[in-house]
């Protein structure tokens, strides 16, 4: 057994508070601001995350974007996500090829597509859309050997409940609970404030809120079965937290009214169940069957209940997705009709511009990249994104079912959603396929993932 000397030690306890001094510092200034008590300036924001970015190591800095991103349309993401990824450069123990070739090379076909536009595109915009994609394949290509798959299924949970926590009470302080609950979409908070346009708060549309608790839900899967296997013991404090956690992101996920967001609850629920059958954790079983049982029943006899229920009554609503089919048709035929576009694209940046055309952006991840990037660069994109599960497959290595379920959501999610622009669900990609692998790689010791992505 290793000795850890007693100075290693106190620097070790003296970072793990830091870690939990400063989101929680952004969470108590997040409510403020929100709640109108005191206007809180984004810089000092931006400062507090400058000065964690300093303090943290490597694996720090991972944990604390893994709280950040579910948060990011309150908080000045082009100035701290930018701060973000020097930080990561400078503090990088390797660098390892796909997370400088990658984003190098769709950034700069991103660039070209926006100077030869006809549309005027803002640096700032293009700063931060570059930003965000450096920073998603520098996280999805990273060395996972010193991070932990608990902490970053933890941090990113966390991000979700509190974000679920502000916007409902913020809700709740300006239409009362019935309203709350009485299927009203929870999501939008800047409705509720004059002048929005001067004003940063946590806000994101209903669609968002199901994905982000989707994946979170997928996340508190992961850690109470986790926690099941490691403590051996009937129940835990831990496990009871972890417990809380997911009822939350539960009722937030209802609350956005999303059938997306009851979709891949249900699914990740009965998969997890079949996963536990499979292994004879037979008690687990009976608990997972009483308590959804339970909950089915409390909500089936709500009025949320009943509103969420409506949404899957046979109709043309239902039939279309709301739209989308529709969404999907009319930029497909636009696409077909311009073969500059179907062969290169119009740049993502470009298509932000352009959206206004066809009154909605694109709910499909696969249709915005081969419509924003073309036949060879959304194509090329895709294989970036997915050549570690690629590596997976083709090792014919067994994936670990609970580990799987936050890439399941999040790639069942992106097929509902704006992938890349306005509201990416892109930065959460990376988080979902390294919970995935990182699994792999500790129970295949042999397998050694990251030298195949070299």
């Amino acid at each position: 057994m290793e000795i850890i000397p007693a100075n290693e030690q106190e620097k070790n306890k003296t970072t793990k508070i830091w870690l939990l001094a400063f989101p929680f510092l952004f969470m108590v200034l997040g409510t403020i601001r929100d709640c109108q008590i005191l206007p809180v300036n984004k810089f000092l924001l931006v400062t507090i995350a400058a000065i964690g970015f300093y303090f943290f190591n490597y694996e720090q800095i991972i944990y604390f974007l893994c709280f950040l991103i579910p948060l990011k349309e309150g908080i000045p993401g082009n100035y701290i996500f930018l701060l973000a990824l020097i930080a990561l450069f400078l503090k990088v123990p390797q660098i390892h090829k796909e997370q400088i070739i990658f984003p190098v090379i769709i950034i700069g076909y991103e660039i070209i597509l926006s100077i030869i536009s006809p549309y005027s595109i803002h640096l700032i915009d293009t700063v931060s859309y570059c930003t965000r994609i450096f920073l998603v394949f520098f996280l999805l290509y990273t060395d996972m050997s010193n991070i932990s798959i608990k902490k970053m299924c933890l941090w990113s949970s966390i991000g979700v409940v509190y974000l679920i926590f502000i916007i409902s009470l913020v809700t709740f302080l300006h239409t009362g609970l019935t309203k709350m609950l009485t299927g009203n979409r929870l999501g939008p908070t800047t409705q509720f404030i004059p002048h929005t346009h001067d004003i940063m708060m946590f806000t994101v549309n209903p669609n968002g809120i199901s994905y982000y608790t989707g994946i979170a839900f997928s996340c508190f899967i992961i850690l109470l079965y986790q926690d099941y296997k490691e403590t051996k013991l009937p129940w835990s404090i831990n496990r009871t937290l972890y417990l809380i956690g997911l009822l939350v992101v539960l009722l937030g996920g209802l609350l956005s009214v999303s059938r997306t967001f009851v979709v891949v609850a249900v699914l990740a629920t009965f998969i997890m169940f079949l996963h536990i059958c499979n292994k004879q954790h037979w008690k687990l079983a009976v608990g997972i069957v009483i308590g959804t049982s339970i909950l089915s029943i409390i909500f089936a006899n709500t009025e949320l209940g009943h509103t969420v229920l409506k949404r899957f009554v046979i109709n043309k609503n239902l039939l279309t997705g709301s739209g989308r089919t529709d969404i999907f048709k009319n930029y497909l035929q636009y696409q077909l009709s311009h073969i500059n576009i179907l062969l290169f694209g119009t740049g993502a940046l470009p298509y932000y511009q352009m959206r206004g055309n066809f009154l909605n952006s694109m709910h499909n991840m696969v249709q915005q990249l081969f419509f924003c990037y073309g036949l060879f660069g959304g194509a090329f994109f895709l294989y970036a994104l997915f050549k570690p599960i690629g590596v997976m497959i083709k090792d014919k290595i067994k994936i670990n079912v609970p580990y799987s379920l936050p890439f399941i959501t999040i790639v069942l999610c992106a097929q509902t959603t704006q992938f890349l622009l306005p509201n990416d669900v892109l930065m959460l990609f990376p988080i979902c396929i390294l919970i995935c692998e990182y699994n792999l790689s500790k129970k295949h010791p042999e397998t050694d993932l990251l030298k195949k992505k070299n």
